[in-house]
């Protein structure tokens, strides 16, 4: 009776090419192989933990945050993920892949007239001297108008090399045990703009800040991972699973500034350190290295074209730890004496503590998608 065998055939038969350098089943010795695949993957959704713009102070009776405390999809990134692998023998081989995702952003506002009536905007945060919630100003009814827009980019980029030792493989199935090097690439910025300029009653003046966290993850480390593989016909059906450990490289460069012609009689335009959330105190660049894991699954289903061509559809999933995220890094403590986007002043004094500071937070980044993939071996 055969029914187990079967069903383990059908599981196997539901895989897919996670990496597909490699054709179905064993090679022939002194075999290459080359793979392209067509990748649409998402990446979890970027924390904007914090209120960026509110109606009020936080915490007040009937206060709303307008913009902020969500978290920002970029969809789907279409990619590619080019292979090449080399079969010394039907035992032993080796494999190598480099993938890329397009880079996305998304982003939102909000805008408030400035007309009798509108909506005045708040940039709300903690002040770091009272430890207290208070506001800065964006709009004013009847004397500036206001706007603010906030924007997530990300990209991600990966690379792999491995050695493939077929531990047991017959005419219907083999299994092969990796072994090898990863490396991945993770871009991620957060970048806020606002503006208030007066009402074209009063004079024509330019007040405008940015703020950028711009945050990267690159992750280098060895793995070892088990791919299975089981063929009925022409079509065949692939499985992996990958660990890797490492480090990742984290670093985040704070940018923050203030362009305004309010100290000039309106006239040419300064720029001044300093945004909202990025300060003197914060702004630069911050790095540490973390031990870090990865790890990544694959499943799909194949169809051999012939001899030598074979074309498959699949789903992979990877996720990395101590990943920086840029809305995770924002400190909401700041200092207002600091800078001159919120004292108004071109010369400020500062006093009491630093702040904001920098403080670096983990997350997770997890990508998953479909992979077509095509691969021919000579």
């Amino acid at each position: 009776m055969r029914r187990p065998n079967s069903i383990a055939g059908l599981l196997l038969s539901l895989t897919g090419a996670a990496c597909a350098a490699q054709a179905a089943l064993a090679a022939p010795a002194d075999t290459w192989n080359v793979s392209l695949e067509a990748l649409s993957w998402r990446l979890n959704d970027s924390p904007i933990p914090f209120p960026i713009i509110s109606d009020g102070i936080i915490g007040a009776p009937g206060t709303q945050v307008l913009l902020g405390d969500e978290a920002l999809s970029t969809g789907t990134h279409r990619g590619a993920r080019l292979g090449i692998g080399y079969a010394f023998d039907a035992q032993w081989g080796i494999e190598a892949s480099a993938f890329g995702l397009q880079s996305r952003r998304v982003g939102g506002g909000v805008a408030s007239s400035g007309q009798v009536g509108s909506v005045d905007l708040i940039l709300p945060y903690i002040d770091a001297i009272t430890g207290e919630e208070a506001g800065s100003e964006l709009s004013q009814a009847q004397i500036y108008r206001g706007s603010a827009y906030h924007e997530v980019r990300d990209r991600l980029r990966g690379a792999e090399l491995d050695l493939r030792w077929t531990v047991a493989a017959d005419e219907a199935w083999q299994l092969d045990l990796l072994g090898g090097l990863r490396h991945l690439d993770f871009r991620e910025s957060w970048t806020l703009a606002t503006e208030s300029p007066y009402l074209p009653a009063f004079e024509p003046d330019v007040w405008q800040t940015l703020d950028r966290f711009d945050s990267r993850n690159r992750y280098y480390g060895v793995q070892a991972g088990l791919r299975a593989q089981a063929a009925a016909g022409r079509w065949f059906g692939v499985a992996s699973l990958k660990a890797a450990a490492g480090t990742m490289r984290q670093s985040t460069d704070v940018q923050g500034s203030l362009r305004t012609n309010d100290f000039t009689a309106f006239g040419a335009t300064e720029t001044f350190v300093g945004g909202y959330f990025a300060q003197p105190s914060n702004i630069g660049r911050h790095t540490r290295s973390q031990f870090a894991l990865v790890g990544e699954a694959a499943l799909g289903l194949g169809l051999r074209l012939g001899d030598h061509a074979t074309l498959g559809l699949g789903y992979s999933l990877l996720q990395a730890d101590k990943v920086l995220r840029p809305g995770n890094q924002v400190d909401r403590r700041i200092n207002p004496t600091q800078s001159t986007s919120f004292t108004e002043d071109p010369a400020p004094t500062p006093s009491g503590p630093l702040a904001p500071q920098f403080t670096a937070h983990n997350s997770r980044l997890r990508a998953q998608g479909i992979n077509l993939h095509l691969a021919v071996s000579f």
